[in-house]
């Protein structure tokens, strides 16, 4: 994958009644590739997001991969404040993450190995069904 193909992704706006992470991998996943999916409802997700993010992942929308096996497209599950979700890509042999993140405001697209300056690390990788 190229960064310049997913430039359309980075600075749309974050809000979390209208435009989450849950929200970004979705639209990636139907728009690069083709993928339908069926996100638990926002209510469910604000109310206990731990559990609707664990419950989605686990075969409902996306079943589980080693770190070893991810690549562009995957899932990553994420944990800061929140549980937390994004799109892997390896870009130029290095990966990247594409997310909206409520402190940022903005979907971005960020390198794996900063993730942990900003306090996120990464719960787990998973492939959409």
């Amino acid at each position: 994958m190229k960064a310049r193909e997913l430039d359309r992704f980075c600075g749309l706006a974050y809000c979390e009644r209208t435009f989450d992470c849950a929200d970004l991998v979705a639209l990636v996943q139907r728009e690069l590739y083709g993928k339908e999916i069926a996100l638990p409802g926002r209510t469910a997700r604000e109310r206990a997001p731990v559990a609707t993010a664990q419950r989605a992942l686990s075969g409902e929308i996306a079943y589980g991969i080693t770190e070893a096996e991810a690549g562009d497209g995957d899932v990553v599950l994420m944990h800061s404040d929140t549980m937390h979700l994004g799109v892997l890509f390896v870009i130029a042999g290095e990966r990247w993450v594409l997310h909206a993140f409520a402190n940022v405001g903005y979907t971005a697209l960020q390198r794996v190995s900063e993730l942990r300056q900003l306090g996120v690390r990464i719960e787990g990788y998973y492939r959409c069904v």
